[in-house]
C-alpha cells in the first residue's frame, strides 16, 4: 500500500498496474478507482482510470477540492475482467492519499523526532482528531471551510455567525409563503467579517423578505477559517502537536480523542487564549 501526501488543491496523480498470471495486462472491461474521505464518504465512486499506454498501467488525476476533509482518504482500484467466461472484479490494490491539515504529518514528525514512514497514516489520523479537538473547545474554524446554518426566521437585529474567523461571500436562502426556496440579493445584507464571530446585519433601509414561517425556513451558507495550514495561528498549531505526541505516546493508555490530566493544562492554556463563545443558534 503506497502512501502519498498532497496539499488541498492538489492534483493527486494515482497510478496502478493490473496483471494476469504474473503478466502486464489491460483487463478487458476496466480499471476503477473509489476513493473514500475521512468522513467516509465516496468522493469519487468507481470512476474508470485512463491507460498511461503502456500495457497494464493506468492513472486517474485526483483532483483534490480547495476545501476538502483533511485526513486520510483511502484508495481502492478495481479491476473488471472477464477472463475465460464470467467477469470478474479483482481488487487489485489500496493506496492512501493524505490531505494534509492544519498541521502536516513532516511538521509532527519532526516535532516527535520520528525518522520512519511506517506510523504516517496513523499520525494522519491524529492530526485530524487533534484539529477537531481544538476547532470544538474554540468554537473555531481553523482552515477554509464551506458550512450551512438555519434559522426559522430572519432576525430582530444581526446574525452572528458560528466558527469564526468568517470570510466574504455569505449566501442567504429562504421558503416564501408559496413554499419556494429563493435567495435574498446581497445588496439586502453587509458582512462585517472584521467582528468576531462574524456578523450578519441589514444594509442601510433595507428589510428581510416575507419566510413561510416554517422551521428552518432560512439557510445561510457562509465561509469561515484562517485560510491554508499557513494561515492558522500558531496557538492551534502547538496545542495539536502536543496533542498529537501525548496520543502517539500513549496509544495503549488513552483513547483518541480524550485528554488526560498530564497535558491538559498546557493545551487548554494555548486554547483558552482563543476560544469564542458559541455563536447564534
Amino acid at each position: 500500500m503506497a502512501t502519498k501526501t498532497y496539499q488541498a488543491g492538489e492534483t493527486a496523480v494515482l497510478t496502478t498496474a493490473f496483471q494476469v498470471d504474473g503478466v502486464l495486462t489491460d483487463p478487458d472491461v476496466s480499471i476503477k478507482v473509489t476513493i473514500t474521505n475521512p468522513a467516509g464518504t465516496a468522493v469519487v465512486a468507481a470512476v474508470a482510470m485512463t491507460t498511461t499506454g503502456v500495457t497494464g498501467n493506468f492513472y486517474y488525476d485526483y483532483n483534490i477540492a480547495a476545501a476538502p476533509v483533511r485526513g486520510v482518504h483511502q484508495v481502492v482500484y478495481t479491476a473488471i475482467h472477464r477472463g475465460a467466461a464470467v467477469a470478474d472484479r479483482v481488487t487489485i490494490t489500496e493506496d492512501v492519499v493524505i490531505v494534509e491539515g492544519a498541521v502536516s504529518v513532516a511538521d509532527v514528525k519532526n516535532w516527535l523526532r520520528v525518522d520512519h514512514d511506517e506510523d504516517d497514516v496513523d499520525l494522519a489520523r491524529l492530526i485530524t482528531a487533534a484539529a477537531d479537538y481544538c476547532e470544538h473547545f474554540t468554537h473555531r474554524q481553523l482552515l477554509t471551510a464551506t458550512r450551512i446554518a438555519n434559522w426559522d426566521d430572519f432576525p430582530a437585529g444581526e446574525w452572528r455567525l458560528p466558527y469564526p474567523p468568517l470570510q466574504a461571500g455569505t449566501i442567504i436562502k429562504y421558503y416564501d409563503s408559496g413554499g419556494v426556496q429563493r435567495t435574498v440579493d446581497a445588496t439586502v445584507y453587509d458582512e462585517d467579517i472584521a467582528a468576531e464571530p462574524g456578523v450578519i446585519s441589514l444594509s442601510y433601509e433595507q428589510t428581510w423578505p416575507s419566510n413561510r414561517g416554517h422551521r428552518n425556513d432560512i439557510e445561510v451558507t457562509f465561509i469561515c477559517g484562517y485560510g491554508s495550514a499557513a494561515d492558522v495561528p500558531e496557538h492551534f498549531r502547538t496545542a495539536i502537536k502536543l496533542l498529537v505526541a501525548h496520543w502517539y505516546e500513549h496509544r495503549e493508555a488513552v483513547l483518541t480523542g480524550t485528554i488526560s490530566k498530564e497535558i491538559e493544562f498546557s493545551v487548554h492554556a494555548l486554547l483558552r487564549q482563543m476560544d469564542m463563545p458559541e455563536a447564534d443558534s
